[in-house]
């Protein structure tokens, strides 16, 4: 396997995930032709047969289509063998009863993690969990990082998924504990003159730095 670049620090938003190539379950794939124009979601795990791995790697399986539906993949990343993933995979499957049908990276000596900076240890060598929401432009918009005994939650990877793509859907700031169908909020820049041209039924304006509006209705951008 061989990674784009060097990156001497872990990934941050903001960053771009460079090129690389690594074999994985489902055989060889170079990123960013495996990814094109996707969404992607790319987590890192300690090491296969391990319980709480295990149950994530279940749960990203369960969660597969709705990641479709949002067009997005899934890929994992390991420092195990290849040979050990591909028989984890297969007893995750039977214990599951979920087919897992989306690529995980073998990378025993953590090469690709260093030089592409998705380490799955932290600065004292402890193993973490750390999953990447890399949008289609391969820039990083969204991290976790869970300790070695915590497993990760996927329904709030799909929160911010939605959160996202409603961003750049529609400009307009995603509320703490926002939903998918509930409002959102206009962007404290964003002049009154453009904010009508968008949305011209208006919003609710709490105070003058907290106008709430509903985009989804009425945004003429998705026109």
């Amino acid at each position: 396997m061989a990674a784009g670049q060097d990156v001497t620090r872990a990934l941050r938003i903001g960053d771009t995930l460079p090129d690389f190539t690594a074999q994985t379950t489902q055989g060889s794939i170079r990123y960013r032709e495996w990814s094109a124009g996707n969404w992607v979601v790319l987590f890192t795990h300690p090491c296969a047969f391990t319980p709480v791995c295990t149950t994530e790697v279940a749960d990203f399986g369960y969660i597969q289509p709705k990641l479709v539906e949002r067009g997005v993949r899934l890929l994992g990343l390991t420092n195990s063998s290849l040979e050990d993933e591909a028989r984890w995979v297969e007893d995750i499957a039977a214990i599951y009863c979920t087919p897992l049908t989306y690529p995980i990276i073998s990378d025993p000596e953590g090469e690709l993690a260093r030089s592409c900076g998705v380490s799955c240890h932290d600065g004292g060598g402890r193993p973490v969990r750390r999953t990447y929401i890399i949008d289609p432009d391969h820039g990083v918009r969204m991290l976790f990082e869970y300790p070695h005994g915590v497993g990760r939650s996927t329904g709030e990877l799909l929160r911010v998924l939605d959160a996202l793509q409603m961003l750049d859907r529609h400009a307009v700031g995603v509320p703490g504990n926002w939903e998918t169908g509930m409002p959102c909020v206009l962007m404290p820049d964003e002049p009154r003159i453009e904010a009508l041209r968008r949305f011209p039924s208006g919003w609710l304006e709490v105070r003058d730095y907290l106008r709430v509006v509903a985009p989804d209705a009425e945004d003429p951008r998705d026109t």
